[in-house]
């Protein structure tokens, strides 16, 4: 039987880097990561990974600032078929227990002044491991990333596997958490560069009529196996944004009477 082919996003993002040494990130601070720099650190961050025991399906919790490394991580959460578990950096450690001892996390990453709390936290909730990672590639999961080699086999993953873990504000309640699944990436990839563009006008001004951001056909996602069809993604229409509030969900509705196929 042919094999199916892997649904892993980072297969899909490598797929399209074909120069690697092409500027992939590049910071205030004069940091800066080609295509190949960032895939090669981000084998190494996966070995990282999987040397602390992380398996595919497991929950990787990651409050840590926004850094090169933070995508390095994001990138190796993919690679080695974990799930991430973004958590904004303002928790206090009391709100930060009810999210880690709801998720049980495999592996947690928290700023490297925050470490000794943050492990405190994870014994009395009994989750394994917790490493640091700062902004200039300090840290204890930093020291590991540099100690590992950068070859890495990208694990085949399934268009219903876990892909990421979010929660939501909770306004109404206790936060809740919603599974992503690789199938919401594929059709929110195509759409994302259109929402974006326009998102601040949309999202500013509710009742413009002119209908200016988006042209009156509907925009829908292309069929890769129907070459030249354009059609609606069932997928996308079943899976994308469910159970996140954010702009992109509000985007929806706003759509409809922009002419954008957003389902």
């Amino acid at each position: 039987m042919p094999q199916t082919a892997s649904a892993n996003l980072f297969d899909l993002i490598a797929a399209r880097a074909k120069n690697p040494g092409k500027m992939a990130l590049e910071t205030a601070d004069a940091t800066a990561l080609t295509y190949g720099a960032l895939f090669e650190r981000s084998g190494r961050a996966a070995n990282v990974l999987v040397a602390l025991g992380v398996e595919p399906g497991d929950r990787v919790a990651m409050q840590v600032d926004k850094s090169t490394d933070a995508i390095v991580l994001a990138l190796a959460c993919l690679r080695a078929g974990a799930a991430l578990l973004p958590l904004n950096t303002a928790y206090t450690l009391a709100e930060l227990e009810y999210f880690l001892g709801d998720a049980e996390p495999a592996l947690t990453l928290c700023r490297p002044e925050l470490l000794s709390s943050a492990r405190q936290l994870a014994d009395k909730l009994g989750l394994p491991f917790v490493e640091s990672l700062g902004v200039a590639r300090d840290g204890t999961f930093a020291e590991k990333i540099a100690a590992e080699p950068s070859e890495f086999e990208t694990v085949p993953r399934g268009p219903d596997d876990l892909a990421a873990v979010l929660y939501t504000s909770g306004t109404t309640g206790r936060p809740n958490s919603a599974s992503l699944h690789l199938s919401c990436y594929a059709p929110v990839r195509l759409l994302l560069p259109t929402c974006y563009r326009h998102a601040n006008s949309l999202l500013s001004d509710r009742r413009r009529r002119s209908a200016t951001a988006f042209s009156r056909r509907p925009h829908c996602v292309g069929s890769a196996a129907a070459p030249g069809r354009r059609r609606v993604s069932r997928a996308f229409r079943r899976r994308s944004f469910r159970g996140v509030p954010c702009a992109l969900t509000r985007l929806r509705g706003l759509g409809q009477n922009r002419g954008l196929a957003v389902f």
